[in-house]
């Protein structure tokens, strides 16, 4: 090795050692303080199994200059080892001295995964050339492992953070319903109840586009059943329900109990800053046992519905029964809409009589459907779907053409046969061009307006829009009946504001029996208030003598009940128009 020396080279980027492994000492010496001179510390190892201990204890070192011929190894089995045993966080570079210079030995070298090699005798500026170079690579593979792992690490912390988030809800930061989910997974078959909680009337503030308010009171909300329940078993739910409590190792009376204290939560209007809103809450449970094989949570979100079909402010237990109760509402609500061109609707018609039932004044035509699996649906079944569901306006239709159609038929064989008297729903009303509708149906079926009773119930005939539309069918001739009259809470006041021509008194007005002397007199007294307002009355729901002679008494305009007569098909009616018709 000559003495010629080259400036000082810059250190390795990573401030990696270097090891000098030579089984002459003095040789070893010499490289070794020449590199440190060049800025690049440098140990030395007389021998392979030296230089592993002194590897193994040392992760600094990243490039080893050995000596092809060692006392008991070589140079190329050394490097072979270490290429072998090699991982990128102690990434090291292996530089070997051989006093051959054949083609054989650098073809040996670079098989053995050394970075290069050296042909003695060498200068100490080539030494130092070829371990920088070796140093740089040794730290750029280090340097890349380690910003590898830490865009690895930054990843993995940025999907925890996204699966985090997806197991949140954004307005309110608590668990949402994937993690309600995991949830009752991870409690595995111990006893556990799950409560849900749904706001009523919240959609009519979204529906208004007030999504902060929306927000705002959600939030109010959380904290609320969070003060009840605890926060840790507070989830927040955007579908069936808004919240839901998962009780751990409580009873179905201790969930219960738990439950009556969300709904009273509710009782104070739910603030979002200077604004107020009156919320009250429907409330579902279901546990463990009751769910049985059941998914716990698709249990809760029935029973949550049940709670609201029962009325705002209840709390309902799931049963196995309310599935099969879903289930049914379902193919009710699915098959609805083809029920009427499959031919299972109908009308019946039931008799409006005079007092004295002398005379047949009128029919009502009431829907009735014929399921071919499910059998007959009441109205009080299919109605309420059909009026949720929007089918409604399509079975609406259709009755009110048929029953125009059938007293169209009546007329023409008696000139002054009974009227027809057809409900209207309140979406009827507000989604649909009624007076469109009904004129089409009386050109269609060549009827004249007389012929023909809309019936509304007394709180759709005060709804928004409906006095206006009302007056537009009176105007073209058709008499208006508010229905249900006194099941609702209209009073004689709004009564006289309504463009009606008929009131028909609910059954629930009628007095409860003979001996019911004070419900009797407010009766009549109320017969007698209405009867001041010019519209004529119709006592509805007459199922005895007694409530028959009180009516005719009270002096009401007609009475129907199943104690006049029955609900029937359009061929019984016709024959009952028959019967009464002089010849």
């Amino acid at each position: 090795m000559t003495a010629a020396r080259l400036p000082a080279a810059d250190p390795a980027p990573a401030a990696l050692s270097v090891l000098v492994v030579d089984d002459e000492r003095d040789l070893a010496e010499e490289l070794a303080d020449g590199l440190a001179e060049a800025g690049l510390p440098t140990r030395i190892a007389g021998s392979a199994e030296e230089a592993l201990r002194l590897l193994a204890a040392s992760p600094e070192i990243g490039v080893i200059v050995t000596d092809v011929r060692m006392p008991g190894s070589d140079g190329f089995s050394f490097a072979s080892r270490l290429v072998a045993e090699a991982r990128p966080e102690t990434a090291r570079r292996v530089v070997i001295m051989t006093g051959q210079s054949t083609l054989d030995d650098a073809s040996a070298a670079l098989r053995a995964g050394a970075f290069d090699y050296l042909r003695k005798p060498f200068s100490l500026d080539d030494l130092v050339l070829i371990v920088t170079r070796a140093a740089d690579s040794a730290a750029a593979e280090r340097k890349g492992h380690q910003d590898a792992q830490l865009t690895r690490a930054r990843l993995m912390k940025a999907e925890a953070e996204t699966a985090r988030m997806r197991r949140r809800d954004q307005v309110t930061g608590l668990p949402n319903v994937q993690a309600l989910q995991e949830a009752i997974v991870g409690l595995g078959d111990m006893r556990v109840a799950l409560l849900m909680i749904r706001l009523d009337g919240l959609h009519v503030v979204t529906d208004a586009g007030w999504r902060a308010l929306h927000d705002r009171l959600l939030a109010d909300a959380a904290s609320r059943f969070a003060a009840v329940a605890g926060r840790e078993r507070l989830y927040a739910l955007h579908d069936a329900a808004h919240f839901a409590v998962l009780l751990d190792g409580a009873s179905a009376l201790e969930a219960e109990a738990v439950g009556r204290a969300l709904l009273a939560a509710t009782t104070e209007p739910m603030r979002a800053g200077d604004q107020a809103l009156a919320l009250t809450a429907s409330v579902g449970l279901a546990t463990r046992e009751g769910a049985g094989t059941a998914p716990l949570d698709v249990c809760a979100q029935v029973a949550t519905a049940e709670a609201g079909r029962q009325g705002s402010g209840r709390l309902v237990t799931y049963s196995a029964r309310m599935h099969s109760d879903a289930a049914r509402r379902l193919r009710v609500t699915q098959d609805l809409p083809a029920a009427a061109a499959a031919g299972h609707l109908s009308l019946m018609y039931q008799p409006l009589m005079t007092p004295d039932l002398s005379a047949l004044l009128g029919f009502e035509a009431l829907m009735r459907w014929t399921h071919p699996v499910l059998g007959p649906i009441g109205p009080g079944e299919f109605i309420p779907a059909a009026e949720e569901s929007g089918a409604i306006l399509d079975i609406g239709v259709w009755a009110l053409e048929a029953a125009a159609a059938q007293a169209a038929r009546w007329r023409s064989g008696t000139p002054d046969a009974p009227y027809v008297s057809v409900n209207l729903s309140g979406r009827q009303l507000q989604e649909a061009d009624v007076t469109a509708l009904v004129l089409g149906a009386l050109d269609g079926a060549d009827l004249p307006p007389q012929a023909l009773v809309i019936e509304v119930t007394e709180t759709v005939a005060a709804g928004a829009g409906a006095p206006g539309i009302l007056t537009a069918l009176r105007g073209r001739g058709l008499r208006v009946a508010l229905d249900d009259f006194g099941s609702g809470y209209t009073s004689l006041s709004t009564l006289r504001s309504l463009p009606a021509d008929i009131v028909k008194f609910d059954r629930s007005l009628l007095p409860a029996g003979a001996e019911d002397a004070r419900g009797a007199a407010f009766f009549t007294r109320l017969i007698q208030a209405v009867q001041g307002l010019g519209l004529d009355i119709v006592a509805e729901g007459i199922e005895t003598a007694g409530q028959l002679a009180l009516a005719a008494t009270a002096g009401v305009y007609a009475v129907q009940g199943y104690g006049v007569a029955r609900p029937m098909s359009a061929d019984a009616a016709t024959a009952r128009i028959a019967a009464a018709t002089p010849r």
